[in-house]
């Protein structure tokens, strides 16, 4: 089905702030405004063409808040608000300047591909009040007032930089929650650590306790004693300290994989608390888990990383019933408010597929969810995740070897301990049920160590009965004796299992995931050369989901390997299983293409 999207211009998009404001007051999901305070455009994200935008920023007036709307149709109207403070793009956290970033991505691929959608975002079955309440934590004074000054010769910018450094956003995040939980009583342990950009020594002896009344849920605007100031200094450092942040006086980053070992290493929390990567799994299992977790009263520490590997985390602690998440960015409350966490997602919204730079499939999503005091039964969080498996498509016989490689696999456990475990290829009977375990390997794995390619193979014995089975790479581990099997997280988009058919003596191994495609239609069947031209090409794809890279090369007809011939640059494509989807490209074809010669077009996709 062909849907067209619509782009709203800046009339349109100031009619539906002042319309969501008037409602959301009705419904007490705002502060009702001055009546002098007018609806203000203050930022617009232009797209690639001179009559479309991207989003537009509003503000209530002075400091009643702000609503950001979409620039086209083809999204919710509403990505976020809030009604505090003011929408100011030089002066917000740099966190919520990352996730208006996504925004942005992800518009410029809705306009690039009118057969997409934002998919409205799940909704809640009771909306949650922000969990956090009055708790608005910042990184600058009185929070970092232990954390180590630095001075030290920037050469990126040829000066010398000097200063305490700030708390860093992840520290700050996992801080807050700490407060709301009021948890632990004490911390233990003692760390030494060089940082990464200056080398400067970190010391922190964590062996002490914490007093969370003596906290202020805000020190901003308030008088704080210097007791109160000093608690939550001691209590930020110990975490930026446990996590080795790599403290700078212009900023402070940690590591996404040292929340969860630090938590529960010297904070005494739950062996239950995990990480959930968006890259591996199922959207609306993340996000249902998401919802789980603010349901059950748990704020929950958000992050993700740029294609500089810049880390950002906030946190989500309280959701409505339109399905916008209430966020905390951890800057004094600035810019806190609702905002649309769902992100573009092919597996789950059956989007049409796309050639747009978009960049979260790239550049990982995840949250911790479990973050709570020890609870009986609790076991520790182990993952190992892997990238592909080999495609298999052919019948065999009982008993036959199969072989089956498995690429980019490591330990992705929510534990730093070492991971001593045992591989399976483990066939599956229609009830889910084991029926055969064929053995792989024993192997021990320090936390984000593995393989770059493993050499597999299977068999299915005689004695299985006629039927349709599930052959999936599973692991048991050492702490439980190998009794609890684990699959083998695959990548979304990757190819996930084989399916295998049994009649009598024949075993027929189809592979399940990846692509299979064919191409219906090119359009329009003659470019220039020397011009810029936009090139639908309609595939249907007979195969599963596959989320990556895509190009094509362009060469004269029998003459592959002789110039001229042209290398499109590389694209993210989100193509569904079992569809017909149409890539736009927007390319520049080369002067230095003869334009009367025949071209064959060749496309090329990455597993």
């Amino acid at each position: 089905m062909t849907v067209s999207a619509n782009p709203i211009d800046v009339a349109q998009a100031q009619g539906i702030a002042k319309k969501f404001c008037s409602e959301a007051v009705v419904k007490n999901k705002m502060r009702k405004a001055p009546a002098n305070a007018k609806m203000k455009l203050v930022y617009k994200s232009h797209g690639k063409k001179a009559s479309t935008n991207l989003l537009y920023a509003f503000n209530r007036g002075e400091a009643n808040g702000f609503v950001v709307v979409a620039g086209d149709d083809c999204a919710p109207q509403i990505l976020g608000y809030t009604d505090t403070g003011s929408f100011d793009i030089n002066n917000m956290p740099e966190n919520m300047r990352w996730w208006i970033q996504q925004y942005e991505q992800q518009m410029r691929y809705l306009q690039d591909n009118p057969n997409a959608r934002l998919s409205a975002p799940q909704k809640a079955v009771n909306a949650v009040a922000p969990l956090l309440g009055e708790i608005k934590w910042n990184q600058e004074a009185p929070y970092n007032a232990n954390c180590p000054y630095i001075s030290y010769y920037d050469e990126d910018n040829e000066e010398t930089v000097s200063g305490t450094a700030p708390t860093g956003c992840v520290a700050t995040a996992l801080a807050q929650v700490m407060r709301y939980h009021k948890w632990p009583n004490e911390s233990k342990g003692n760390i030494t650590y060089k940082t990464n950009t200056t080398e400067t020594e970190v010391t922190a002896d964590l062996n002490t306790t914490y007093n969370w009344d003596l906290m202020l849920p805000t020190y901003s605007g308030v008088s704080a004693t210097d007791e109160q100031k000093a608690e939550v200094a001691k209590l930020m450092f110990n975490i930026g300290a446990a996590l080795e942040s790599d403290y700078t006086p212009s900023g402070t980053g940690a590591t996404d994989v040292s929340v969860v070992p630090a938590l529960i290493r010297y904070f005494n929390y739950d062996t239950g608390a995990r990480y959930v990567q968006r890259d591996y799994t199922p959207v609306a299992d993340y996000e249902q888990g998401l919802i789980s977790e603010i349901e059950a009263g748990r704020p929950v520490p958000y992050g993700g990383v740029t294609k500089k590997n810049e880390g950002h985390f906030f946190v989500l602690d309280g959701i409505n019933e339109d399905g916008l998440y209430h966020v905390n960015w951890g800057w004094g409350g600035l810019s806190d408010g609702y905002f649309l966490i769902s992100s573009l997602d092919p597996d789950a919204q059956g989007i049409g597929g796309s050639t747009s730079t978009y960049t979260s499939f790239k550049y990982h999503q995840l949250y911790i969810s479990g973050i709570q005091k020890p609870q009986d039964g609790s076991k520790k969080g182990w993952n190992f995740i892997a990238d592909n498996i080999s495609k298999l498509s052919d019948t065999y016989a009982k008993g036959d070897k199969i072989s089956a490689n498995v690429t980019e696999g490591y330990n992705a456990s929510s534990t730093d301990d070492t991971l001593k475990c045992k591989f399976y290829w483990d066939l599956y009977d229609s009830e889910g049920k084991i029926v055969s375990k064929n053995f792989i390997k024993n192997d021990t794995l320090a936390l984000n160590y593995g393989f770059d390619k493993l050499k597999t193979s299977f068999v299915v014995p005689a004695d299985i009965a006629d039927g349709n089975y599930k052959m999936r790479l599973d692991f048991t581990e050492a702490s439980d004796d190998y009794t609890t099997v684990y699959h083998v997280a695959m990548k979304n988009g990757a190819y996930q299992y084989y399916n295998v058919k049994v009649e009598g003596n024949d075993v027929t191994v189809s592979t399940f995931g990846g692509l299979k495609l064919s191409i219906e239609s090119v359009e329009p069947a003659k470019i220039k050369a020397g011009e810029t031209c936009d090139m639908k090409v309609t595939f249907k794809n007979e195969g599963g989901d596959y989320v990556g890279d895509f190009n094509f090369f362009m060469y004269v007809n029998g003459k592959k390997n002789v110039y001229p011939n042209y290398t499109s640059t590389q694209k993210i494509v989100s193509i569904p299983g079992n569809s017909t989807v149409t890539l736009t490209f927007n390319e520049k074809i080369p002067s230095e293409l003869v334009s009367d010669d025949d071209y064959v077009l060749q496309f090329y996709y990455y597993t």
